[in-house]
């Protein structure tokens, strides 16, 4: 998904839990939110699944 679409779907998820966020877009095509809980979300130009990073080496892929 594009930068602004994923920075759009992104920020109303982690408004709702309260906490903020800052983007970050790489030339790859990877785009990176990095949460103020220590959450990053990972996402990309060629799929609408994201990749959700928390704690000690947990991860999941969902769709937003």
């Amino acid at each position: 998904m594009a930068f602004d679409v994923f920075k759009k779907r992104v920020s109303a998820i982690v408004s709702k839990a309260g906490a903020s966020v800052r983007f970050h877009h790489e030339d790859d095509g990877r785009h990176f939110a990095h949460c103020s809980d220590g959450v990053t979300i990972i996402g990309n130009l060629s799929s609408p699944s994201v990749c959700v990073k928390w704690g000690s080496g947990h991860s999941a892929y969902v769709s937003i």
